[in-house]
Parts: structure tokens; sequence; C-alpha cells
């Protein structure tokens, strides 16, 4: 591990603000239908994938935290994920340009989140079906992981040389979303249909193939509880949220949230999870330690982000064309 990671993790994992109940304290607009969200705690900015619903150009909205405003857009040869490196600060975006050509060519962009400009992309071979559908950055040991689900891989890229180091099969199963325990040094993987993998980040191995779900979606770690949470994406109630032992590889419990669960993410310091449900257009709030829901908000969300030490989270509406910022209870 860097030296200088240990103080960074240090204080996103310790460092906490009290928030009000939960509830939406603002609403951003951004320049396109934003698709994926992710934040850079430290910095305190968030950034979102949005398109131009007229020509299918894609880039990078670059929100400031403090003031909730899109302070600058960075062109992108494709965008529909974003992850962030919360040691480096790089920005990571991923996707295809399906609305301007087909087959599309499917990157993964690296921009510095301090200047905001694009340091290189990276092709990705995926475009023919559905491309992209996974992201995940392990601030450790700087890999970045992508979801090529048209080929049944993960692609490991060196966050240093910004280049492909290995491409992990998955034996002919899609991979959708991604999340990293970067306690652990593990990657854990939303697989299309009832299935989740884990994979070892050392050895790029696959470790355990876990049923969870009917229609797995996306997936989010606590490295503290130990947990990770996949959404189920039944299309129709009940939808559930699967609460995976990370230490055990075993399923703690099934949560209803809805009928069409989609996005989630965890946050370490408070425990809460956050799940959208796309077709009840409700975002739920989970007690990570109790697996029970403590509140919902009746607001759309699809992809969703949280920044743990202020206590919130960023939600993307696509149709309304903003970022809805919830407060934790």
């Amino acid at each position: 591990m860097p030296r200088n990671a240990f103080p960074v993790l240090a204080f996103v994992l310790l460092v906490s603000v009290v928030a009000p109940a939960q509830s939406v304290v603002a609403n951003i607009p951004v320049s396109g239908p934003p698709s994926g969200v992710a934040v850079s705690p430290l910095n305190n900015k968030i950034y979102a994938a949005v398109h131009d619903s007229f020509t299918g150009a894609q880039a990078l909205a670059v929100i400031d935290g403090r003031t909730n405003t899109q302070v600058a857009t960075v062109p992108l040869p494709a965008a529909f994920l974003v992850a962030v490196n919360i040691r480096t600060r790089r920005v990571y975006a991923a996707g295809c340009n399906f609305f301007q050509q087909f087959p599309a060519v499917c990157t993964l962009s690296v921009v510095d989140g301090e200047s905001n400009e694009l340091l290189t992309t990276i092709p990705i071979s995926s475009g023919a079906f559905i491309g992209v559908q996974g992201l995940a950055v392990n601030p450790v040991t700087g890999r970045i992981y992508v979801s090529d689900a048209d080929n049944s891989l993960i692609d490991v890229i060196n966050g240093s040389t910004n280049t492909i180091e290995v491409s992990i099969s998955l034996g002919g199963q899609q991979p959708l979303g991604l999340a990293v325990d970067f306690v652990r040094n593990r990657v854990v993987v939303a697989i299309n249909g009832p299935l989740m993998a884990v994979i070892d980040g050392r050895d790029n191995v696959i470790l355990q193939r876990i049923f969870v779900g009917a229609s797995n979606a996306n997936v989010a770690v606590n490295p503290v509880l130990k947990r990770a949470y996949v959404t189920n994406e039944t299309f129709g109630p009940p939808s559930t949220l699967g609460v995976v032992d990370l230490e055990n590889f075993t399923v703690v419990t099934n949560v209803p949230v809805g009928s069409n669960a989609f996005g989630v993410a965890a946050d370490p310091i408070s425990g809460t999870v956050f799940v959208t449900d796309i077709f009840g257009q409700t975002i739920f709030v989970i007690d990570g330690r109790t697996n029970q829901v403590v509140a919902t908000v009746s607001v759309f969300g699809r992809f969703i982000d949280v920044n743990p030490i202020r206590g919130l989270a960023y939600a993307s509406d696509d149709f309304a064309q903003t970022i809805h910022v919830i407060s934790e209870p």
C-alpha cells in the first residue's frame, strides 16, 4: 500500500458530520440527462456522466458540493458510469457512444479531478450489445475495474500506466455493477441473473459465486461492516436488496425495496445504505446494521453515491436533468 494511502483512507472512515433527518435538501440542474454519479469527499466535488439529448455527445459534469452548482463540463468520447480515486483525485468515466453509432465504441476516460483536464482515453473491447455496465476503483492499489458485459470480462486497468493489465473471464456470464472492498482487496460483481461474484484483487481469480437475487443489477460495499449490497431488479414487487456477508460468503437477508431496485450506495461511516427504486420513484434508506428500512424519500433516482464526510447522498434523475441531494438520517 502506498504510504500516503493510510491518512486519506483513515480520514474518510473516521470523520463524520451530523446531518438533519433524511430529505431532499437540494436539486442541482446539470447540463444534460445524468446517468452515473460519483462523489470525491475530500474536495467535496460530485461528478455526473451526462449526454446531449439531441446530438448524443457525452461529457462529465463537475459539481461543487459547497454551492450545489455545476462548475465545469468535460467533453468525453463516452460517459455512462463514473468513479473517483479518493487518493489521487483522478476521475474515471466509462461508457459507449450508443447515441452516435452502432456497434458502439466503448472507452474509459481518465480526468484530472483538480484541473478537469482529460488525461487519456483507454479503449474497452465492448459495444456490440449492452457495452460497459460497471466501474469501480480501488484507491489503495490504484486499479480500476470495468465490466465488459458483451465479452463477459472484467478489465483490470493499472492506474499508473493507464493500461489494461489483465481481463478476468466470467465464463460467459455478464458482469454488471461493480464495487471494491479496498480493505481486503476484493472486487464484487453483480452478474446478470441470480449470482454475485467475489474476485481476489491480488491474483485476479474468482473466490466465490453466491446466489443472491433473481435479476441482479448493481452492488455497493461497506468494508467496515464487511457487507455487500446487491440490487435485485425484478421489474415488479417485491424487488429486494441482497445483503451478503463478505467474510463467510453467505446471504444475510433480502430486504424488500419496492418494485425496481437499481442503484445502490453504502456509507462506511454511518452504515446507511441508499437504494433507488425506479418504478416507484422512491429512494429507500436502510440501516446497514439492522438491515431495516428506516425511511423513504419520494424522488426519482437512477444511480446514486454518497459523501460519508458530509452525510449526503447524490441521486441522478435523467428525466428532470437533475442531481438530487439527500441528507442521511
